[in-house]
């Protein structure tokens, strides 16, 4: 074989995709010829996961599925190196079969949490009819990504129990986060929502074949709409030369905002202002006010100061809202 040297300069992100044996297969002889011919394909992916690479090296650590084939044969791993300025691929062939004894079964089930456009979403609030389900899946033992074995697909159901429920296998739209084979995400597109209440749940399997399910609760608004909830102020009441922090909840996870505060005195007048952009912003929107700022740095009597909000799309829609802030 060719000689290899190390790339010692390269830093970036490893694509591996793990392959168990070849399966042998033949056509269905739906031309009537009465010839089955046999052929092999290769689509048992046992791991697809992403690590990092420092100084041409890496470390791969992934868990095999309990039900692959025993069988001896030759496996295959498939590698794609990137970074910001080249690539790199390659591959490597190796043994995969038998079994071995585990001294610690594991029979809990993956932890699963269920959100709607991003890991912010509170369960019944509001979403377009274009929304992204996302699930967040951990199980210490490792999951089962791929839906190796009969049944054990990662399967997402919209309106469960109702005569509109539709199933999808969502096992191409998980993704382990970066050198783990413990934690990734699923995240599954939705198109077309119709209006009103529904219900979307979730069931996910580890590599010993226990299950876990979650569930999320979402209300799809008609048309394209900006939706303000649970403005607040953190702390209220505050102590002269506190930061505090504003914030609120919106529908429009993934987009970017123009956010604006405006606070009032007693009198109605416009004491401070600030605005700033939200790129790509999620759920819940934080604004924090330093005590170098407040309010033209406190020279204001103790008593009830009023907060606005005003937040617009890029396309111009705009919502505000307003609270309250006691100086004490």
């Amino acid at each position: 074989p060719a000689h290899l040297n190390l790339y010692s300069s390269f830093d970036g992100l490893l694509d591996v995709e793990i392959y168990d044996k070849p399966v042998k297969k033949s056509t269905l002889n739906n031309d009537g010829s009465n010839a089955n011919v046999p052929f092999s394909v290769e689509n048992s992916v046992i791991f697809k996961g992403q690590v990092t690479v420092s100084k041409g090296q890496f470390m791969l650590k992934f868990a095999v599925p309990k039900d692959i084939s025993y069988s001896l044969g030759e496996g295959r791993a498939l590698f794609y190196a990137k970074n910001e300025y080249t690539d790199a691929t390659g591959s490597w062939g190796f043994v995969i079969g038998g079994s071995e004894i585990v001294a610690e079964v594991d029979t809990v089930g993956p932890s699963v949490k269920a959100f709607m456009n991003d890991t912010f979403f509170v369960s019944g609030e509001n979403v377009l009819t274009d929304a992204q389900f996302i699930a967040l899946v951990n199980d210490p033992s490792g999951i089962n990504s791929t839906g190796a074995g009969i049944g054990r697909d990662m399967l997402v159901i919209l309106d469960p129990g109702s005569e509109n429920e539709k199933s999808y296998i969502v096992n191409e739209y998980f993704q382990y986060l970066p050198n783990s084979y413990q934690t990734g995400l699923i995240n599954f597109p939705l198109r077309g929502l119709s209006p009103g209440k529904h219900t979307i749940s979730v069931k996910v399997w580890d590599i010993f074949n226990n299950s876990g399910t979650d569930k999320v609760d979402f209300e799809v608004v008609p048309g394209r709409q900006l939706i303000i909830s649970g403005e607040q102020c953190s702390p209220n009441p505050v102590n002269d030369g506190q930061d505090i922090s504003l914030s609120f909840r919106h529908n429009l996870a993934g987009e970017d905002l123009k956010v604006k505060v405006d606070i009032f005195d007693m009198l109605g007048q416009l004491i401070y202002n600030q605005e700033d952009t939200e790129y790509l912003s999620s759920t819940e929107v934080k604004i924090n006010i330093k005590s170098s700022g407040y309010f033209g740095g406190w020279q204001h009597k103790s008593g009830c100061y009023v907060y606005r909000i005003s937040v617009q799309t890029s396309d111009g829609l705009l919502e505000t809202v307003s609270g309250k802030i006691i100086l004490q």
